[in-house]
């Protein structure tokens, strides 16, 4: 999903950080996918630990989108 809304975001295909700043919550992502809140709150906390995504001032930051592409 984040790589999803990344590609869409971006200005061009170099275009990093990629900001995400959508109004979902972590409630909404798991009801979009129907899983429960602490999965996906489970797999934020993956994301953010091996890099490709973090999360500033709200918003989401896709730093490395061919890393994300990878993981996913």
């Amino acid at each position: 999903m984040f790589a999803d809304f990344a590609e869409r975001c971006a200005d061009s295909a170099t275009d990093t950080p990629i900001g995400l700043d959508f109004p979902f919550t972590q409630t909404d992502i798991a009801n979009i996918f129907d899983v429960t809140r602490q999965s996906v709150q489970r797999e934020s906390i993956f994301f953010k630990d091996h890099g490709p995504v973090e999360k500033r001032d709200g918003a989401w930051l896709v730093i490395d989108l061919a890393q994300l592409r990878r993981i996913v």
